[in-house]
């Protein structure tokens, strides 16, 4: 599995169990697009540093060494993910309130 996907993947379960836990706080089934924004953007800045961790940790674990590469190339998935934290948090929200149409 490319490195990427790994990333993809970590990022969208980490998404989802926080969302899914904000509805269970609010009793609620959906959020509304304020909520999500609102939710999104205290996760992105509280979590980042443990969203990294974890998509680095899981790389090196579902990876081959050959896919994954050395530590700096890692590293500049990383940076490359989180370069443009306002379009992330667009990006998150908007897959949030597909998922929520989706439900």
């Amino acid at each position: 599995m490319k490195p990427e996907e790994v990333a993809e993947q970590v990022i969208y379960k980490f998404v989802k169990k926080i969302y899914n836990e904000e509805c269970e706080a609010k009793k609620k089934e959906k959020l509304t697009h304020q909520e999500i924004v609102e939710l999104v953007n205290k996760t992105y800045e509280e979590k980042e540093k443990s969203l990294r961790k974890k998509i680095k940790s899981a790389i090196k674990t579902l990876c081959t060494p050959k896919e994954m590469g050395n530590d700096e190339e890692v590293e500049k998935l990383l940076k490359k993910i989180f370069e443009d934290p306002e379009f992330n948090k667009t990006k998150i929200t908007q897959e949030v309130e597909v998922q929520q149409k989706i439900k």
